[in-house]
């Protein structure tokens, strides 16, 4: 079975293909649930777009949670100084 980290990477990398100007600032687990990895993106794209790129990539997190049991998330954000 795979890791929650080899899980993630293939996550993130999947998103990053369809939308390859995301870029990737933080990364840790959520402070209430530290089974639950955070993963926050910097999305040069406006407030319909970040929509569009979170409602694809919960498509994808839901079928990791799914396939593995792994809870990771992936957050589009405006700025990178949003949330450091």
């Amino acid at each position: 079975m795979k890791t929650i980290e080899e899980v993630a990477s293939e996550l993130l990398s999947a998103v990053k293909a369809k939308y390859p100007d995301l870029e990737e600032f933080s990364r840790a687990t959520d402070p209430e649930d530290k089974e639950h990895i955070l993963i926050r993106m910097y999305a040069p794209y406006d407030e319909d777009k970040r929509i569009e790129i979170h409602q694809f990539a919960s498509e994808l997190e839901t079928d990791i949670l799914l396939e593995y049991d792994y809870k990771i998330s992936i957050i589009p954000y405006e700025a990178k100084w949003h949330y450091a």
